[in-house]
């Protein structure tokens, strides 16, 4: 199920004067999956258990936008997992564990930074049996259960990259590409943690097809 509220929800109970509020754009979304599950083999005996997450993780988040002029925009996503049967966060118990970038958007693509997919996730998931499980679209028809054993090509969006910068460009007649860095931050050591991909999509009717390469030394993967 998922859930969309318009930005006046939000934005109402913030002391913000009229010119925010008409180049301002907030907007609340959620996803809830729930559902029972039978296993007939659990360690030798049959189980039955409701489990949150089932084809996608349940989540809450919120996006803005502000138009800075010049066909400049700032832009900010702040997205947290939870388990609907606990209440408990996801993702190590970060508030924000899913997501959480900040970034600079105008007709050619957007900057972003902070924690975040990296571009083989982005581009290639849509190829999988995932399909965007990890996106704002349920575009699957086997959601979680289509990842490979332990997703170690993340198509399940099982991991982001913290510390990352990211370009997205914009769609150009159908071509579109993207390249993600994330650092390290570890002192005299520049390349321990780091992670590099770039990605690439051409579409336009029938033709769908995508390339991506992504590069990682001791990842500072983080799910």
């Amino acid at each position: 199920m998922k859930y969309g509220m318009p930005a006046i929800a939000l934005t109402s109970c913030l002391v913000c004067g009229s010119a925010f509020a008409q180049s301002s754009n907030v907007r609340l979304y959620g996803l809830i999956d729930n559902g029972f599950v039978y296993n007939n083999n659990a360690k030798g005996a049959s189980q039955y258990q409701l489990a949150s997450g089932n084809l996608q993780g349940s989540r809450w988040g919120m996006t803005g936008k502000e138009d800075l002029g010049g066909g400049l925009s700032a832009v900010f996503r702040l997205e947290g997992g939870y388990n609907i049967d606990t209440g408990a966060l996801a993702q190590g118990g970060s508030l924000f564990g899913r997501r959480a970038t900040l970034g600079l958007a105008n007709r050619y693509g957007t900057v972003s930074l902070g924690r975040q997919y990296d571009a083989l996730t982005d581009y290639m998931a849509s190829y999988s049996a995932t399909g965007s499980a990890h996106g704002d679209v349920v575009k699957s028809w086997a959601g979680v259960y289509g990842a490979h054993p332990g997703d170690l090509d993340n198509l399940g969006g099982s991991n982001r990259t913290n510390n990352a910068v990211k370009f997205s460009s914009a769609d150009f007649n159908g071509l579109s590409f993207e390249s993600a860095y994330s650092f390290g931050n570890k002192a005299g050591d520049f390349s321990n943690s780091q992670s590099f991909s770039f990605a690439g999509a051409y579409r336009n009717g029938p033709l769908d097809a995508g390339v991506a390469y992504q590069n990682v030394r001791n990842p500072n993967y983080a799910n």
